[in-house]
Protein backbone atom coordinates (compact mmCIF):
# COMPACT_ATOMS: atom_id res chain seq x y z
CA UNK A 1 0.00 0.00 0.00
CA UNK A 2 1.38 3.15 -1.19
CA UNK A 3 1.94 5.85 1.62
CA UNK A 4 1.06 8.47 -1.30
CA UNK A 5 -2.07 10.57 -0.84
CA UNK A 6 -4.84 10.24 -3.63
CA UNK A 7 -7.12 12.74 -4.43
CA UNK A 8 -10.12 12.91 -7.25
CA UNK A 9 -11.26 16.03 -8.60
CA UNK A 10 -14.74 15.86 -9.83
CA UNK A 11 -15.75 18.69 -11.95
CA UNK A 12 -19.29 19.35 -12.52
CA UNK A 13 -20.22 21.77 -15.62
CA UNK A 14 -23.84 23.18 -16.98
CA UNK A 15 -23.92 23.00 -20.56
CA UNK A 16 -27.17 23.78 -21.11
CA UNK A 17 -26.88 25.85 -24.18
CA UNK A 18 -30.37 28.44 -23.48
CA UNK A 19 -28.11 29.43 -20.09
CA UNK A 20 -24.54 29.92 -21.86
CA UNK A 21 -26.30 32.20 -24.92
CA UNK A 22 -27.68 34.48 -22.42
CA UNK A 23 -24.27 35.23 -21.09
CA UNK A 24 -22.75 38.98 -22.36
CA UNK A 25 -20.10 38.72 -21.22
CA UNK A 26 -16.63 37.22 -23.71
CA UNK A 27 -16.55 34.34 -21.03
CA UNK A 28 -18.71 31.82 -23.01
CA UNK A 29 -18.72 27.94 -22.53
CA UNK A 30 -15.58 27.20 -24.76
CA UNK A 31 -13.63 29.88 -22.05
CA UNK A 32 -15.58 28.01 -19.07
CA UNK A 33 -14.29 24.47 -20.47
CA UNK A 34 -10.63 26.16 -21.33
CA UNK A 35 -10.73 27.03 -17.56
CA UNK A 36 -11.78 23.83 -15.62
CA UNK A 37 -8.94 22.02 -18.08
CA UNK A 38 -6.61 23.74 -16.60
CA UNK A 39 -7.51 23.62 -13.30
CA UNK A 40 -7.65 20.30 -14.10
CA UNK A 41 -4.38 19.72 -15.44
CA UNK A 42 -2.55 21.56 -12.65
CA UNK A 43 -4.36 19.11 -10.21
CA UNK A 44 -3.25 16.16 -12.26
CA UNK A 45 0.39 17.89 -12.62
CA UNK A 46 0.68 18.29 -8.43
CA UNK A 47 0.86 13.84 -8.40
CA UNK A 48 0.82 10.96 -10.30
CA UNK A 49 -2.06 9.49 -8.11
CA UNK A 50 -4.19 12.49 -8.70
CA UNK A 51 -7.39 11.81 -10.42
CA UNK A 52 -10.19 13.60 -12.76
CA UNK A 53 -13.60 13.33 -13.63
CA UNK A 54 -15.56 15.51 -15.43
CA UNK A 55 -19.48 15.78 -15.93
CA UNK A 56 -21.43 17.38 -18.02
CA UNK A 57 -25.48 18.56 -17.12
CA UNK A 58 -27.65 19.94 -19.62
CA UNK A 59 -31.67 19.94 -19.07
CA UNK A 60 -32.36 16.69 -20.77
CA UNK A 61 -29.18 14.69 -19.19
CA UNK A 62 -26.34 14.24 -17.34
CA UNK A 63 -22.88 12.46 -19.03
CA UNK A 64 -19.63 11.58 -17.62
CA UNK A 65 -17.18 13.41 -20.12
CA UNK A 66 -14.13 12.11 -18.50
CA UNK A 67 -13.25 9.76 -18.07
CA UNK A 68 -15.48 7.97 -20.88
CA UNK A 69 -14.06 4.62 -21.67
CA UNK A 70 -16.39 4.17 -24.57
CA UNK A 71 -14.69 7.33 -26.21
CA UNK A 72 -11.45 8.46 -25.69
CA UNK A 73 -9.99 10.51 -28.53
CA UNK A 74 -6.03 10.38 -28.99
CA UNK A 75 -4.92 13.15 -30.49
CA UNK A 76 -1.43 13.97 -31.69
CA UNK A 77 0.39 16.03 -29.09
CA UNK A 78 2.62 18.55 -31.05
CA UNK A 79 2.11 21.46 -28.55
CA UNK A 80 4.65 20.12 -26.34
CA UNK A 81 2.28 18.79 -23.99
CA UNK A 82 1.52 15.34 -22.05
CA UNK A 83 -0.18 12.88 -24.01
CA UNK A 84 -2.07 11.84 -20.72
CA UNK A 85 -3.53 15.68 -20.15
CA UNK A 86 -3.94 16.09 -23.30
CA UNK A 87 -6.00 13.03 -24.17
CA UNK A 88 -8.24 14.31 -21.63
CA UNK A 89 -8.22 18.23 -23.12
CA UNK A 90 -9.02 16.30 -26.36
CA UNK A 91 -11.80 14.25 -25.11
CA UNK A 92 -13.59 16.50 -22.77
CA UNK A 93 -13.55 19.10 -25.47
CA UNK A 94 -14.88 17.11 -28.25
CA UNK A 95 -17.94 15.20 -25.82
CA UNK A 96 -18.71 18.54 -24.54
CA UNK A 97 -19.10 19.75 -28.09
CA UNK A 98 -21.36 16.88 -28.70
CA UNK A 99 -23.27 17.21 -25.52
CA UNK A 100 -24.44 21.03 -26.53
CA UNK A 101 -25.18 20.06 -29.45
CA UNK A 102 -27.44 17.12 -28.85
CA UNK A 103 -29.07 19.15 -26.11
CA UNK A 104 -32.50 20.38 -27.62
CA UNK A 105 -34.11 21.63 -24.92
CA UNK A 106 -34.50 25.48 -24.11
CA UNK A 107 -34.96 25.44 -20.46
CA UNK A 108 -32.49 26.44 -18.56
CA UNK A 109 -33.10 24.82 -15.31
CA UNK A 110 -30.35 21.93 -14.66
CA UNK A 111 -30.44 18.96 -12.47
CA UNK A 112 -27.82 19.15 -10.42
CA UNK A 113 -28.58 17.09 -7.49
CA UNK A 114 -28.69 14.28 -9.78
CA UNK A 115 -25.27 15.00 -11.02
CA UNK A 116 -23.91 15.25 -7.54
CA UNK A 117 -25.21 12.18 -6.60
CA UNK A 118 -23.58 10.42 -9.63
CA UNK A 119 -20.06 12.05 -8.89
CA UNK A 120 -20.11 11.17 -5.69
CA UNK A 121 -21.72 7.56 -7.10
CA UNK A 122 -18.13 7.35 -8.95
CA UNK A 123 -16.14 8.52 -6.08
CA UNK A 124 -17.63 5.85 -3.95
CA UNK A 125 -16.74 3.25 -6.33
CA UNK A 126 -13.38 4.51 -6.76
CA UNK A 127 -12.71 4.59 -3.11
CA UNK A 128 -13.80 0.45 -3.22
CA UNK A 129 -11.53 -0.61 -6.04
CA UNK A 130 -8.54 0.93 -4.69
CA UNK A 131 -8.76 -0.71 -1.13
Amino acid sequence: MSSEVRSLLLLILDMTPASWGFCTSDFGLPNCIEAALGFANSHLMLSSFNEVAVIGVTPSQIKFIYPNHSETLVGASNDGQNDALSCMNNTVRQLSLDLVTSCSSTSTQIVLAGAIIKGLCYYLRRCRELK
